[in-house]
């Protein structure tokens, strides 16, 4: 059981394979978009081999790993790194020719937006 805000949260079994099953599904959606996905190694909450099976599966997609970096990047310990991946992801889409930069939320489908 986990903790967040304060307030005591069970996940169960069914959660966990929700969250799954509609992940898996807009990821294999995804083949005209650029996506970029930054990662700490040091993550604990979302472990770095979901962004690894990512990278796999998405054609145009681009990894950065923050080494170190937990999931919250450690505060602002790894903002110039963050803000220069994104910086050079986008540079790279628009010298491909590619204008649609897909911005996943989490919990959300990208393509409703």
């Amino acid at each position: 059981m986990k903790t967040f805000g304060g307030k005591e949260v069970v996940v169960t079994q069914e959660d966990i394979d929700e969250r799954a099953d509609a992940s898996s599904a807009f990821v294999s959606e995804i083949r005209t978009s650029s996506v970029l996905t930054i990662h700490g190694s040091a993550d604990t909450t979302v472990d770095v081999e979901n962004a690894k099976m990512y990278d796999e599966s998405i054609p145009r997609h681009t990894l950065k790993i923050i080494e170190g970096g937990d999931h919250n990047f450690n505060g602002l310990k790894f903002v110039g790194e963050i803000v220069v991946s994104i910086a050079e992801f986008i540079q790279s889409a628009s010298k491909n020719g590619n204008r649609h930069v897909n911005i996943p939320r989490y919990g959300g489908n990208p393509f409703s937006q």
